[in-house]
């Protein structure tokens, strides 16, 4: 207690100075900077209201065979693939605070929760996109319309023909791999087997490859890795005139693997949403805690695998 002498307070020997002072609390990482979203430049974003999406392989006609005089006008019949249907899934994440301590905490809890968990939700998002690619070699959840994953070397054609979109044999990025995935990409065929009219428009990396495949892009001359050497001065590196752009995500789960696609619109890499990111919140009525949550419905998915070449790396 304080003993009192005139207008002067005084504070006795069991009373410390701490007693007085305003606690300071502040939360760590609270400005920490985001991991920002990238899967929205190479994978088309989708907004509908349908409960799911299906996709199906239409063939095309080959070259028009010459019409003899006098004969029958020439007809063919288009194929069509198989149907693959996409099935948003909720994802859905949230927090509970008690009923003082949502009364007497003075430090924006709430408000600092709500801001961890919208980050929660986008990276999760982020995380999903990236699936397609991690699960494009050899997984079994994201199959095109040929029963195939998204990079194969025995994708099969409606008209029976197989191609491929990855390396025979998967190859480390190097400027001469990445010459060849460019030459590869350029000669992919239509359901027909007729060419297409496709460049690729994106080099998608894990983070430890970024500098190696910026260094790929951007460097002047041809060289064969590390330090240009003497023999490679003067050979221009004619890469560097497409203009890729590189990508880099630390969502894939290979360090090795990168992957070229094409414009969104090359591709039928796609995230459907049928219900967007919101919030919501309640007062449990037995706990009387605050109860603060977050969900969205969506998948990402590859229905067919033009406009896509990858590799796994060495």
């Amino acid at each position: 207690m304080a003993a009192q002498q005139g207008a002067i307070k005084y504070l006795t020997t069991d009373m410390g100075r701490d007693e007085l002072t305003k606690i300071v609390r502040w939360y760590i990482g609270k400005e920490r900077k985001e991991q920002p979203s990238v899967y929205s430049e190479f994978m088309k974003d989708v907004s509908t209201t349908e409960f799911y999406e299906e996709a199906m392989t239409i063939g095309g006609f080959g070259d028009a065979p010459l019409l003899d005089e006098g004969d029958y006008i020439n007809l063919a019949k288009s194929p069509f693939g198989d149907i693959i249907r996409a099935q948003p899934e909720t994802h859905q994440l949230g927090f509970v605070i008690s009923e003082d301590d949502k009364q007497f905490n003075r430090i924006g809890k709430v408000e600092t929760l709500s801001q961890k968990l919208s980050v929660a939700m986008r990276r999760t998002k982020e995380r999903a996109a990236m699936l397609v690619l991690n699960d494009g070699f050899a997984g079994t959840n994201h199959r095109t319309t040929d029963n195939q994953p998204l990079f194969s070397t025995a994708h099969v054609l409606l008209n029976g023909d197989t191609v491929g979109n990855r390396p025979a044999s998967d190859v480390d990025l190097t400027m001469a791999s990445l010459e060849a995935a460019i030459t590869n990409f350029m000669l992919q065929q239509d359901e027909d087997g007729t060419y297409m009219s496709v460049e690729p428009r994106y080099l998608v990396v894990h983070p430890s490859e970024y500098l190696n495949a910026t260094r790929l892009l951007e460097s002047k001359n041809y060289f064969t890795g590390g330090v240009p050497s003497a023999a490679d001065t003067g050979v221009p590196n004619v890469i560097s005139r497409m203009g890729l752009k590189v990508i880099a995500s630390p969502y894939l789960t290979d360090p090795d693997a990168w992957f070229l696609l094409g414009d969104k619109n090359d591709s039928s890499l796609r995230m459907i949403t049928n219900r967007k990111l919101r919030d919501w919140s309640f007062q449990d009525n037995w706990t009387r805690d605050f109860v603060y949550g977050m969900d969205e419905r969506y998948v990402a998915y590859a229905a067919d695998w033009h406009g896509t070449y990858g590799s796994t790396g060495a």
